[in-house]
Formats: C-alpha cells, sequence, structure tokens
C-alpha cells in the first residue's frame, strides 16, 4: 500500500512541475501570437485603411484569437473601439494565465485604436507589437530555464515524498 501511495505521490509531484513549466509556454505562445496580430493590424492600417471590425474578421486564426473574439464582441455595446478593447483584454479568459505586466501591454496597445488617424494608429501598434515581441522573448527565454526547473523541482519532490512515505 504504501508503494502505492508513493507513486502517487512521485505523478503528483511531476504533475505538478509539468503544469508550472506548462503554464509558461503558454504564456509566451500568447504573447507572440499577440505581437504578430498587432503587427498584422499594423500593416493592415498603413497599407489597407478600413473600419477595424474588417481588419480583425480577417486576422489570421492564431494564440489570441478568443480575445480578437471577445473585441468583435464589445465593439457594438463598448463607447468606443478603445474601451471594447479593453473589456476584452479584462474578460479575455485565455488571458487568465498572464502576468499584471503583459496584461498592461496588452490594454495599453488598444489605447490608440479608433482615437488617432489610421498613420498614427499604425505607428502606435508597430511600437506595441514590438513590444510585445520583447517580452515574448523574454518568456521564451524564462520558458526554457524556470520550465526546466520546476519539472525538476517536481521529480525531487515526488523522489522525497517516495523516500518520507516508504
Amino acid at each position: 500500500m504504501r508503494w502505492a501511495g508513493s507513486i502517487a505521490a512521485l505523478m503528483i509531484c511531476v504533475l505538478f512541475g509539468k503544469s508550472k513549466a506548462a503554464v509558461l509556454d503558454i504564456r509566451y505562445t500568447i504573447m507572440h501570437g499577440f505581437a504578430l496580430d498587432i503587427r498584422w493590424l499594423a500593416a493592415e492600417m498603413e497599407y489597407r485603411p478600413r473600419d477595424i471590425k474588417d481588419m480583425v474578421r480577417k486576422l489570421p486564426q492564431g494564440p489570441a484569437a478568443v480575445f480578437w473574439q471577445e473585441f468583435m464582441l464589445n465593439i457594438p455595446s463598448a463607447s468606443s473601439a478603445e474601451r471594447a478593447w479593453e473589456i476584452a483584454a479584462k474578460t479575455c479568459s485565455d488571458f487568465d494565465v498572464l502576468s499584471a505586466q503583459e496584461l498592461a501591454l496588452i490594454t495599453e496597445a488598444g489605447r490608440s485604436i479608433g482615437i488617432m488617424n489610421a498613420e498614427d494608429s499604425a505607428k502606435m501598434l508597430k511600437h506595441w507589437g514590438e513590444q510585445a515581441e520583447k517580452l515574448a522573448e523574454e518568456l521564451k527565454v524564462q520558458s526554457k530555464s524556470k520550465g526546466a526547473v520546476y519539472q525538476k523541482l517536481g521529480l525531487l519532490g515526488g523522489l522525497a515524498a517516495i523516500m518520507l512515505i516508504v
């Protein structure tokens, strides 16, 4: 019976370590996808300016797709596209894993939507796309280093639990 408990403890600890590492990977994926989407929108605004809803509809489906769906749903009821963006950033369930810094960047990126002309909005979106990409690269490095540490700690914790139980 002790062996079954020790194996269960090992599995729980290993899964905990893997889940912590997976959250880092998810954060990187979301921020990288968001950066790509923002850059795409900036290019659309610069070369083919039109209504924001038309541009968002044409976005390729990526890791931030749920955010864009929330944004589109909020445009009719919000007072502005900027407000719809802010609401979508706060209510998007995919963003629950993001840090406050990452959410702030996403929210700030929306401040240039609809309140400036297309050229200025495109410049601001390029800027925020670059910032999101920098943050995504930092997350990628963290994911590799911290992810490996989390997995090793999970395994070591599981082995320690086995020694305590047996």
